[in-house]
């Protein structure tokens, strides 16, 4: 475009004639008015210091702008004016002819709450750049480092991110919502609370990462994700939120399970406040348990899947402990009551220890009811206890001189229906606990 038909060179102030500027540069991520002659001055001397010290344009060997402020202004003329391999701008990451071209670096950089929607950051050497509180949320950062950056509290929602390393980099409370993370690299990164809802972790290296309190609802992953040794639980042990993760075939036998008491779904279902603090309405209530029901039983699902049964086994009955706490919720006492009564006798299948604790409080309990009230027929411990055995089992049999309403008699008769109840159960839980598979 030549000088004539450019468009005029918008005011400082005029931040819809700068968009329409850019625009017409063919610079449509930018947004800013450009910096001064001075600011440009600093920034260039301190670029050209690196290159003039044998490194290469944003190669990891230095950090020009350590502990230098940068803003979103500042970034965009850095981008700009970038050159690597004989190109001048930002690298488009999905040019073949711009595959081994490096980003701008920004090492060591003070990024802090700064604004960088949008920007065309691939390949971007942000290692241990100070990114708290930044908005990098659809910025183009595939292949971008962020090795030890301090990332706290940033959001990458809707940002590319294919390739790019997180290692050893501080992501508590970032925001990765609908990011694209295939083939990151998140090892040994912290993001406690951190959220990936609904974002792409398809091939990516989660090793001994740490998710204490992440939200991983609805989040991606394939066979090619990677959890060797990954810290999934905080403090407490209770993992991170995983309602309707699409496992995909992920291999979930390298996560240490027996270090997991809960999921988060289940942590905030029973708390009294939602995310703002204030309390939960009925609704609220209903639905957070609803959630909490349908986590346990997909990661249940997906761990049978992998054989991982005894795993498998304690997230099932996490679930049916929430569905019964949803059926309180939901005013069905009956249900409430019917589901309490079910795991305290046999842990809804998955606790047989359990029935045999109840069987055996039954018999000595109703053996010494015998022995008490036996109306002088039963005279011995050990006829009290054979004469409970035998009504426990629906085949006892009654002493001579004892009536058909004697007491005891009536006692007997009320056990064998216990025991019916109770050998129900055991059955039933013999059949979920070694056969449902």
């Amino acid at each position: 475009m030549d000088e004539q038909s450019a468009p005029a060179h918008p005011a400082l102030n005029d931040r819809a004639g700068w968009r329409a500027y850019w625009d017409a540069q063919g610079q449509p991520w930018r947004t800013e008015p450009e910096i001064g002659p001075k600011r440009q001055a600093v920034l260039a001397e301190r670029r050209d210091q690196a290159i003039q010290a044998g490194d290469t344009v944003g190669a990891a060997t230095s950090a020009p702008f350590m502990g230098v402020k940068l803003d979103r202004a500042d970034v965009e003329w850095l981008l700009a004016t970038h050159e690597s391999r004989g190109i001048r701008g930002p690298v488009e990451a999905d040019d073949p002819a711009q595959r081994l071209r490096e980003g701008p670096n920004l090492q060591s950089a003070d990024l802090r709450q700064a604004k960088l929607t949008g920007l065309p950051l691939a390949r971007a050497n942000l290692s241990s750049t100070k990114l708290d509180h930044a908005n990098c949320s659809q910025a183009h950062l595939e292949r971008a480092s962020f090795v030890g950056s301090q990332c706290a509290g940033a959001s990458f929602t809707r940002a590319w991110l294919i390739d790019a390393s997180f290692r050893s980099a501080n992501l508590r409370d970032a925001l990765f919502t609908e990011a694209h993370l295939e083939s990151a690299n998140l090892y040994q990164a912290d993001c406690a609370n951190a959220s990936f809802y609904i974002a792409h972790l398809d091939g990516a290296y989660l090793g001994q990462a740490r998710l204490g309190r992440a939200t991983l609802r609805r989040a991606f992953f394939d066979p090619a994700t990677s959890w060797n040794d990954t810290i999934l639980w905080d403090e407490q042990h209770v993992a991170a939120s995983l309602a309707d993760a699409r496992w995909n075939g992920t291999n979930l036998a390298t996560l240490d399970w027996t270090q997991v008491r809960q999921i988060g779904d289940e942590r905030e279902a029973h708390s009294a406040t939602d995310h703002d603090g204030k309390p939960k309405t009925k609704q609220k209530w209903q639905d957070n348990y609803r959630r909490a029901v349908r986590a346990n039983r997909q990661l249940a699902v997906a761990l049978r899947a992998q054989g991982m049964n005894e795993e498998a086994d304690r997230f099932a009955y996490r679930a049916q402990v929430c569905q019964r706490a949803l059926l309180r919720r939901q005013g069905r006492i009956g249900g409430y009551l019917w589901s309490g009564f079910l795991d305290l006798l046999a842990g809804y299948g998955f606790k047989p220890v359990r029935t045999l604790l109840v069987y055996l409080i039954v018999i000595f309990g109703y053996a010494t009811a015998y022995y008490l009230f036996n109306d002088g027929v039963i005279t011995s411990p050990v006829a009290a206890l054979i004469f409970s055995i035998t009504s426990f089992h629906g085949r006892g049999f009654f002493p001579g001189g004892l009536a058909l309403d004697a007491p005891v008699t009536i006692l007997a008769a009320t056990e064998a229906i216990v025991g019916l109840v109770i050998e129900i159960s055991f059955i039933a839980t013999f059949t979920q606990r070694f056969f449902a598979r």
